[in-house]
Parts: structure tokens; C-alpha cells; sequence
């Protein structure tokens, strides 16, 4: 695992080049402490450290909210901890920087939006998260299923068939492709049986499951997880999902909210009509105007989206509607 590998040299790096003696305990801790962890711990909980040394840098992408800044003062207030005298303390931290950028090492959290192809030393890393319990180690592990077309080369060299030359490597690839999937599956599969799932983790378990899908979608939905919610209400007509899919965001729970509200004809609905509306707004979306596909030529060809025709309240409803929108929305939308 790489951070084993860099707390082991950060160690030995210490005693010759700046003569401190530090336990491997304490290299682990200052190693989460210039990542900005209070504790090792919090640190395993949120991502892992890979080495991206061998692969390209096209080869992967991390978005700049995902990148790690070191800590200064927190490394520095965590190794005063551990007995480093304070003239060190700068040296210290360069030394551990140093070993970092040199070989090339990242962290990368479980929930960073990146794309690139794991290499057998960062496999086994995520791996060894993912079996101390770590969970959402497994999206590190997502990939797609390959398709059957894909495979073919694949299959032909598992059944002993000659594959031609110019295919050979197109059978590497395949494979591959085919063992990464499989280790992602397993991984799922261990999850289905797991007590500590969070909202996102249940959802990757109900996107991939081969069956049983609606009740991984009402698991994750019950977590809270707004896009379980969501699917619940749209797509499997769970109507008692569609108001906490709606005041989730849910575009389509909103409009369907807001549609049946403003077609009502009593005072009530029509109160309830603004307030989805308003709601809608929060969230991003408008559903009040019309959208159509224009011709230069001809003008409107077809509305693709026929907006919401409010029906009149008055004013004091109106502000009554949107701070009961404006509530709803400070108590269920992302942080």
C-alpha cells in the first residue's frame, strides 16, 4: 500500500537526515495531518493514498475542488505532539512534501469525480480499504459492464482458440476490462449484506444490480439518498416517494406536484401550486415558462416544454408560499 511504503521511508528519512525518532504510529498520523486529517482514522474513512508515477497524465483527471492542499499548521501542531523541536518542525515538513512529489503520490477521496485506470498497486490499495471496511472504497472501483461484442477476443482466448496477432492485444485489453468488472461486482455483492452503508453506496448497489433493483432503490431511498428518491416516485409510481422526492429536487416530482396542484380549483391547491413553484426555482428550474424547438424559417415547430400557469392568491399567500418553500428547501437540499 503506498502510505505504508511512504510512512516507512518518511520514518527512516527522519533519522538520517534530521536524527528525530519517530514511531510508524506517528509517521501514519503526521501523513494524515499534511493531508488535513485530524486523525489517521478520518483520513482512511474519506479516501486513500495511490501513486500515479506510471500513468500518464492524460491517462486521469481530478477536478481542482478535489485536490488535497497540504497542512501546514496542522502538521506542524501534530509533530510538536509527537516530540519534534519547533527548529525542525519546517524541515520536517518539507522532508515528508519531498517524499510525496517524488514519488508522485495523491489522495484521492472516494467521492472524487476523476477518470483514469487503476493500476495493479493502486488496485490492491483500494482493495485493502474497501476490506477494512471502508465502503465507498467501491466507487474507486466502478466501471462499466463490458459489452458481450467486447469480450469476443476475450472468450476466444479462454476457450483455448487461436486468436489472430493483430487481435492479441485487443484479448489483453478485453480482459482486463472483464476482471475489473468482475472485481467490481464482487465488491457490490459484499455490500448487499452490509450494515453501514451510506446514502450514495446503496444507490451505486441499486444502479448495478442485476435484480431486486426496487428494494436497493427504496434501501438507498430510505438513507436518503435524493435519486433513489427520485426513481422511486418516477419511475416505480411509489406515491408515497414523490413529495420527499420533490422537496429533494426532483425535477420531474416537482412538475408533476406543481401541474396536478395548479389543474386543482380550490384555495388550498392553489396555495400548493406556488409553493412547488417556488420551490422549483430554489432548486433551479423554471417551470412557469414555455420552451419550444424553433425553425429560423418557420418560427415554433413544437413545445417541448409547456410551462405551469399559476393560478392568482393573494399577495399575502404568495410570501406565505415561498417562505414555506424557502424552509423546505434549507432543510432538504445538499449542503
Amino acid at each position: 500500500m503506498p502510505r505504508k511504503q511512504l510512512a516507512y521511508s518518511f520514518k527512516n528519512e527522519a533519522k538520517q537526515q534530521l536524527n528525530l525518532d519517530l514511531l510508524t504510529s506517528h509517521a501514519h498520523e503526521l501523513i494524515a495531518a499534511y493531508f488535513g486529517f485530524s486523525s489517521l482514522a478520518g483520513m482512511d474513512s474519506d479516501g486513500v493514498i495511490l501513486e500515479f508515477s506510471n500513468i500518464d497524465e492524460d491517462c486521469y483527471s481530478l477536478d481542482d475542488d478535489d485536490e488535497v492542499e497540504p497542512d501546514r499548521a496542522l502538521f506542524y501542531s501534530r509533530a510538536q505532539k509527537f516530540g519534534c523541536p519547533e527548529s525542525k518542525l519546517e524541515a520536517l515538513f518539507q522532508l515528508l512534501l519531498q517524499l510525496i512529489e517524488s514519488t508522485n503520490l495523491l489522495f484521492i477521496s472516494y467521492g472524487s469525480d476523476i477518470d483514469y485506470s487503476l493500476s495493479d498497486k493502486n488496485k490492491d490499495a483500494v482493495v485493502g480499504m474497501f476490506k477494512k471496511g471502508h465502503c465507498n472504497a467501491v466507487f474507486l472501483l466502478q466501471c462499466e459492464r463490458p459489452k458481450e461484442s467486447d469480450l469476443y477476443w476475450y472468450k476466444q482466448k479462454q476457450a483455448g482458440e487461436n486468436v489472430p496477432a493483430n487481435m492479441a492485444e485487443f484479448a489483453i485489453e478485453s480482459e482486463k476490462k472483464f476482471l475489473d468488472y468482475q472485481l467490481f461486482r464482487s465488491s457490490l455483492l459484499l455490500l448487499e449484506t452490509a450494515d453501514n452503508l451510506c446514502a450514495e453506496t446503496a444507490l451505486l448497489l441499486a444502479k448495478h444490480a442485476d435484480e431486486d433493483q426496487e428494494r436497493l432503490y427504496v434501501r438507498a431511498a430510505e438513507l436518503g439518498s435524493c435519486e433513489a428518491k427520485s426513481v422511486l416516485a418516477t419511475g416505480y409510481e411509489y406515491k408515497e416517494w414523490l413529495e420527499p422526492a420533490a422537496k429533494a429536487g426532483c425535477a420531474s416530482s416537482l412538475e408533476l406536484l406543481a401541474r396536478r396542484a395548479a389543474d386543482g380549483d380550490t384555495n388550498e391547491s392553489a396555495f400548493e401550486a406556488h409553493k412547488w413553484i417556488y420551490l422549483s426555482e430554489l432548486y433551479g428550474y423554471n417551470l412557469i415558462q414555455s420552451t419550444a424547438d424553433n425553425d429560423e424559417d418557420y418560427g415554433p415547430v413544437f413545445v417541448l416544454f409547456e410551462g405551469i400557469e399559476l393560478p392568482n392568491i393573494p399577495e399575502k399567500e404568495v410570501a406565505k408560499a415561498l417562505a414555506v418553500a424557502q424552509k423546505i428547501y434549507a432543510e432538504n437540499s445538499p449542503r
